[in-house]
């Protein structure tokens, strides 16, 4: 009608406030578009359409056809004609046949079902039912009310004050049901009973993912479940890595809950037994698998600590084992048992496992207990053990491994000289004496002769400076912080501070599989290729063929850096040499050197040295349940790291002392001051009273003062005649000068 002007006989039924959009329409502000019956939704409400059209926009517009509503109120499963409903007198082989059947028109019908009681005649079943999940009596649940808040008479029941549970029900006495009966003579069953109609609305079309058929997880998700667990993944996000995976929460079968229900189960099948499956599992590896080796303490019945080691472990051990890291890590596990790697580093310069332990605690009888077990299965001692600075495992290195050297773990620094210090402590190039003088000189430099912490590490500075081991090739543990932490850190994304026994072996398992995996990695690609070469030096080329692609690139940079370098001085001596006559070209040669050196300093940052469950959970665990249990659980240990710090005034609060109640007389108190009743320090007038013991006491102290000051001055005086000799000697009088410092000090 927009685009033809023509008054025709239909056009009076229009109203005329809708004419308005023909005036729009040749103005040529709106643009009518014809639309066709097929995408014209809302004639399903208007007008009578095909049937093939009407399912259509019924389909678009999320309209389902409805269950069958009978006139008493009931519903009844709606299945196409060629689909088959169970009907009195039909005979299945057995009871399972006849109830997957059933199962199989349910998850058509949209319901769930379930099974229910049975009748017995002589001790045999003569009867089974199968109903609606929504079959039964909805049943009031009460909760003991513990802090007793309500009062009211129809909350109490059975003489106790009770309340009720906010749970929902999603029963409704459903009458649906199937009853089989058991044929005489043989084994098959036939129906008797079978109730079609049901109370309550059926499940929808888009959400039967949720019906409980579908709930159903199967062996490749407990599977799923299981190894996601391996590599510290939950079951939730495992879920959520399932619907990733498959493409749709409608696709995957069960829920998030289903998944924590299952992981619950795998806690409780393991549970108190925890302990004892563990070691009958290392145990029976010892047995079976060649070279493996497993020690274990048992204090009470019950399991204190664990040392293992397996066959590539004492061969990497044999190869790389001239450094040996020993660092503690926390929160790996339920019982708060100490873990405690032993790391080195490989060919590659990327750590490698010796062994593993688990401790109850962080004691020195335990850390001797585990380098013994160590020892026992290694066979000889390390040249050089690395530890933090634990003095148990200190003193428990000392003993155990008397050949060994020990040096402790790098230290960091956070304050204004921490350039210097680092720059002082790993220096390689100079020994013990030149690092104390130079400490000490720093130390005095920033006035940090009070400092209690240096003062300990200067004590022990021949187990961390690195000019205390000169004769030995540190190689990449030199920085053992970062190698541990790093070791550590690896460690810990494969478990969980929930795990027990079984699953914390299992994870390390996982976290070893994956570290040879990377050294096959790295091992395959140095067999297979070959670096590209910088120069042409014979010597880079054999390096190539010797060294591992990691340790050759670090050679290469040498040896790149020391040609560059020979090639900058050549070049300088190349430009003197020609300009070597000319006053002018030398001056602004000279100017140019300068003015670069400035910029390199401003540009370049300096250097920084610094179904039958019990059997499924067997298998995925891979242990057996043992007949019965002699080794219990550890309880909970109280480890340094796996507690909470208490804050400043939590401690006040727990050292507080209660006030007494009742109060000495204030004419019964002393001053602090003179110790005179009567009055207190605030407002004592007097001077302290001394006995003739403190004063003598206090006379002779004056006395070493007065002469203390006078021996010093007469040493300072000694020390500046003495520097004004050694300014006329020549340069060759330092360690004199030195020693007359240290002679000062002394005095």
């Amino acid at each position: 009608m927009s685009a033809n002007p023509v008054q025709h006989q239909r056009t009076k039924h229009i109203e005329i406030d809708i004419h308005f959009v023909r005036d729009f329409v040749a103005s040529g502000q709106v643009r009518v578009l014809h639309v066709p019956s097929r995408f014209q939704y809302a004639d399903i409400f208007t007008k009578g359409l095909p049937t093939a059209l009407f399912i259509e926009f019924r389909s678009s517009l999320n309209v389902r056809r409805s269950p069958a509503h009978t006139e008493e109120g009931y519903y009844v499963p709606y299945l196409p004609e060629d689909e088959k409903k169970p009907e009195i007198g039909d005979i299945f082989d057995t009871f399972d046949v006849g109830y997957d059947m059933y199962k199989a028109y349910a998850e058509k019908g949209r319901f769930n079902v379930r099974k229910s009681g049975q009748k017995t005649y002589k001790g045999k079943v003569t009867h089974k039912y199968v109903l609606c999940n929504r079959a039964g009596k909805v049943r009031d649940k009460f909760d003991k009310n513990a802090l007793k808040e309500c009062d009211n008479e129809n909350e109490k029941k059975d003489g106790k004050r009770k309340r009720k549970r906010k749970t929902k029900s999603s029963v409704t006495n459903c009458p649906a049901k199937i009853g089989l009966k058991a044929i005489r003579g043989t084994g098959s069953w036939k129906i008797f009973d079978f109730v079609e109609n049901h109370n309550h609305l059926l499940l929808n079309e888009n959400n039967m993912d949720l019906s409980r058929v579908r709930r159903q997880l199967h062996f490749g998700d407990y599977i799923f479940i299981h190894r996601a667990s391996l590599s510290n993944i939950g079951p939730t996000i495992a879920h959520r890595l399932k619907v990733a995976l498959i493409g749709g929460y409608d696709k995957v079968r069960g829920t998030p809950w289903d998944y924590r229900n299952f992981k619950r189960d795998v806690n409780l099948f393991i549970g108190d037994r925890d302990a004892q499956m563990i070691v009958d599992k290392m145990i029976n590896r010892q047995l079976h698998v060649s070279k493996f080796s497993f020690e274990y303490h048992v204090f009470h019945d019950e399991l204190v600590s664990m040392f293992w080691a397996d066959e590539t472990m004492k061969c990497n051990y044999a190869v790389f084992g001239d450094v040996v890291s020993l660092d503690a890590t926390f929160r790996t596990n339920k019982y708060d048992f100490v873990f405690v790697p032993f790391t080195g580093i490989d060919r590659n310069q990327k750590c490698v496992t010796f062994g593993a332990a688990l401790l109850s605690d962080e004691t020195e009888e335990s850390y001797i207990w585990m380098l013994e077990a160590f020892l026992k299965v290694h066979q000889k001692q390390p040249p050089l053990a690395l530890t933090d600075q634990d003095a148990a495992l200190r003193n428990a290195v000392v003993k155990i491994f008397p050949e060994s050297k020990h040096r402790l773990c790098d230290l960091e620094a956070d304050s204004d000289f921490r350039k210097k210090f680092h720059k002082l402590i790993w220096n390689v190039y100079i020994g013990p004496e030149v690092f104390e003088k130079r400490w000490n000189a720093l130390i005095n430099s920033y006035n940090l002769q009070d400092n209690k912490w240096l003062s300990d590490m200067y004590a022990i500075r021949d187990r961390w400076i690195p000019g205390y081991f000169k004769e030995f090739p540190i190689c990449g543990l030199m920085k053992t912080t970062s190698r541990s932490e790093s070791s550590n850190a690896f460690f810990q994304i494969y478990s969980h501070k929930g795990n027990t026994f079984v699953q914390f072996m299992l994870c390390f398992e996982s976290a070893m599989e994956k570290q040879r995996y990377t050294h096959r990695v790295m091992d395959n690609t140095t067999n297979s290729s070959t670096p590209s070469m910088i120069t042409k030096l014979p010597i880079e080329r054999h390096a190539c063929d010797v060294y591992t692609h990691s340790i050759f690139r670090e050679v290469q940079h040498e040896i790149h850096k020391d040609r560059l370098a020979a090639e900058v001085h050549a070049t300088i001596e190349d430009c003197v040499g020609l300009i070597r006559n000319d006053t002018d070209k030398l001056n602004q040669f000279l100017t140019t050197v300068k003015a670069l050196k400035k910029q390199l300093e401003d540009e370049m940052p300096k250097p920084d040295y610094a179904h039958n469950k019990e059997a499924l959970f067997s298998d995925l665990l891979g242990v057996t349940v043992p007949d019965r249990v002699v080794i219990n659980n550890p309880k909970k240990s109280s480890n340094k790291g796996s507690k909470r710090r208490k804050s400043t005034v939590e401690d006040v609060k727990t050292n507080k002392k209660p006030r007494t109640t009742r109060k000495v007389p204030f004419k019964r108190r002393a001053c602090g001051k003179c110790g005179v009743l009567g009055h207190n320090r605030r407002k004592c007038t007097g001077k302290k009273v001394m006995n003739k013991d403190e004063v003598q006491v206090q006379e002779v102290e004056k006395e070493d003062d007065v002469q203390f000051v006078d021996e010093e001055y007469e040493s300072d005086e000694d020390t500046a005649s003495d520097e004004d000799t050694a300014s006329d000697e020549d340069t060759g009088s330092d360690e004199h000068n030195a020693n007359d410092e240290v002679e000062s000090d002394d005095d």
